[in-house]
């Protein structure tokens, strides 16, 4: 009697545990189908180089391999750029259902891919992705932005770019200017691959810039543009911007002097440390520059430094006057040598007064 109940209770958790895995039960305790643990169903498509209509478009056909129809729920994209147009309901068993993709290729260049995603409404059938992909064609600077850094006046330095193509055979960059006389560029052509351009970005031109900063020049933000012609329709001139921090004889740690918020009546000094040359900290500072200040309210004087980790320091001084107006205050404190800018230290304050 006791090995009977024994195969009784282990027959009911068998049919128990059949019952579990059939399926999921809902909050009526009814069996739903359990969604299948499965990757999406992926379509592909490569729509090659597309060059006038910038838009690249295919119809995706789907067969709905069930014994029922099936019915989408949802579409997503990966892009604003991607749309499917006019998307079946429900598709039939063991017929196809077609979609239609899409994807502007605006603003683009090279190649590039896009997704759409379609759901359906039975959990148990993966969902759908439609991937289309193509080839932009036009050209492009890598890097995009060339930073020279700081770079001391009297100097001069050299960086390189490079100008890549794709969907474009016969492409050219035809000639090189500059907006400012300190920058200049010359470029070397590179015999391009026609597969390579079919699929991908290839390097069409190397690019050889200089930006030379005279003994004389003003210290601060240097900012030029490169201008590059080409044979290219809708990119007959490309612009390369080109930046630098110009500095003078001097090394001012920090950069710039913050006040921070001001009142009117009060005085606030900060103190800037000052080295000629930045291998040496102990370097002579040489003659003392005069210096003067964009506001009046601004002074400045260069002194020795007592505390032994910088040989010369700058205290700026900024004493907000009655008629000072609330509001940030920015402007520049400069040393000159024989006309000469060699020193140049920004300064910012916050004015508030009541």
């Amino acid at each position: 009697m006791t090995n009977r109940l024994i195969q009784m209770s282990l027959v009911a958790v068998a049919l128990c545990l059949v019952s579990r895995s059939a399926g999921l039960a809902d909050g009526r305790g009814k069996s739903v189908p359990r969604p299948l643990d499965r990757a999406p169903t992926l379509l592909e498509h490569d729509c090659g180089i597309v060059t006038e209509t910038k838009l690249a478009i295919h119809e995706f056909r789907y067969r709905n391999e069930t014994n029922s129809a099936v019915h989408v729920s949802d579409i997503g994209v990966t892009c604003g750029c991607l749309k499917v147009v006019d998307p079946p309901s429900a598709i039939g068993p063991g017929e196809f259902g077609t979609f239609r993709v899409e994807f502007s290729l605006k603003g683009y260049i090279g190649p590039v891919s896009q997704s759409a995603s379609i759901t359906f409404r039975d959990n148990t059938i993966p969902p759908l992705v439609l991937r289309i992909q193509a080839v932009a064609p036009g050209l492009q600077i890598r890097p995009a932005l060339v930073e020279f850094g700081k770079l001391r006046v009297g100097n001069a330095a050299t960086q390189d770019a490079k100008i890549f193509v794709g969907g474009l055979l016969e492409a050219r960059i035809v000639d090189i200017s500059s907006s400012d006389d300190r920058l200049a560029a010359s470029f070397d052509e590179i015999d391009v691959n026609p597969q390579e351009v079919a699929r991908a970005m290839a390097p069409l031109a190397d690019v050889h810039i200089q930006l030379h900063v005279g003994p004389g020049d003003d210290v601060g933000r240097f900012e030029g543009l490169l201008h590059i012609k080409t044979n290219v329709p809708g990119q007959e001139i490309l612009q390369l911007p080109v930046r630098a921090n110009v500095v003078g004889e001097y090394e001012a740690k920090p950069e710039t002097a913050f006040f921070g918020t001001v009142g009117v009546g009060k005085s606030i000094a900060r103190t800037i440390a000052l080295v000629r040359d930045v291998r040496d900290a102990s370097a002579d500072l040489g003659r003392t520059p005069t210096l003067t200040a964009d506001h009046d309210e601004v002074s400045a004087e260069i002194m020795e430094s007592k505390d032994g980790r910088d040989k010369w320091k700058l205290v700026i001084r900024y004493s907000p006057n009655l008629h000072a107006r609330n509001g940030i205050l920015r402007g520049r404190v400069v040393g000159r040598t024989d006309g000469k800018i060699v020193l140049a230290v920004p300064y910012v304050a916050y004015v508030n007064q009541p």
